[in-house]
């Protein structure tokens, strides 16, 4: 039986580990809360967030965030910026008309270096128009320019963990259970059918866990199932 750290070294290395480790950012109170045993409050959120993660999974990113308490601020240009239990949202910059818009971007363009600005603008513009024509020859260039892996994997957004899997055999992934539909709103039993397919699909070399971070809307028997899936499916 390996434990975490083996377990990601192994899949980050080629290697095969003894499952699939679970990879995932907890933003969940019924996740933290469960693994924790204790109410999640903001007073003690350091202690609680960081204590849910070796029992529930194996590995997360370097952005743990914590919970905090909702407040509305106001910038200094009069915008809100609202701070929610664990995300925040400031007001888009509003203008009169496009005269007042055109105006107020003359003014940061001729504060800085106009050549160079412009220069910015039509290299940004290139380099878009150019992922646009050679998309699906995307992921070849990062794998020619030598990445190891792919995080996170986005099924929804057409990302196929076999597929990628058959192309780049090397490449280990994190992610690929969907959280915008199928964790939120889907039953135990499709989560865990979507947890088999896509540890079966990677060949070992994928950790598993949401597309992007396990948000407050995730039900924790979903959850529940998701884990329960990688710790009996062991290679």
């Amino acid at each position: 039986m390996q434990g975490s750290i083996e377990r990601v070294t192994a899949v980050v290395n080629g290697e095969m580990p003894d499952r699939a480790p679970l990879f995932d950012l907890l933003r969940n109170d019924a996740v933290i809360e469960h693994f924790t045993g204790r109410p999640l409050t903001v007073e003690q959120a350091r202690e609680s967030v960081y204590g849910a993660y070796a029992p529930a999974i194996d590995a997360t990113r370097p952005t743990v965030k914590l919970p905090t308490d909702e407040a509305t601020v106001i910038l200094d240009d009069g915008r809100e910026q609202r701070h929610y239990r664990w995300t925040s949202w400031t007001q888009h910059k509003e203008y009169r008309d496009s005269d007042a818009y055109e105006a107020e971007k003359r003014i940061e363009i001729e504060a800085s270096d106009p050549a160079a600005w412009n220069d910015l603008r039509q290299a940004d513009l290139d380099q878009t128009l150019q992922w646009i024509e050679n998309e699906k020859e995307m992921l070849g260039d990062l794998v020619e320019a030598g990445i190891d892996g792919l995080n996170p994997i986005e099924v929804l957004a057409g990302m196929d963990v076999a597929e990628i899997h058959r192309r780049y055999p090397h490449l280990f992934m994190c992610g690929g259970i969907d959280v915008s539909q199928l964790l939120p709103f889907g039953s135990p039993s499709e989560v865990r059918d979507a947890v088999k397919r896509a540890i079966d699909d990677a060949g070992g070399r994928i950790m598993i866990g949401s597309s992007t971070e396990l948000n407050n809307e995730v039900p924790l028997e979903n959850f529940r199932a998701m884990r329960e899936a990688v710790l009996e499916a062991q290679y």
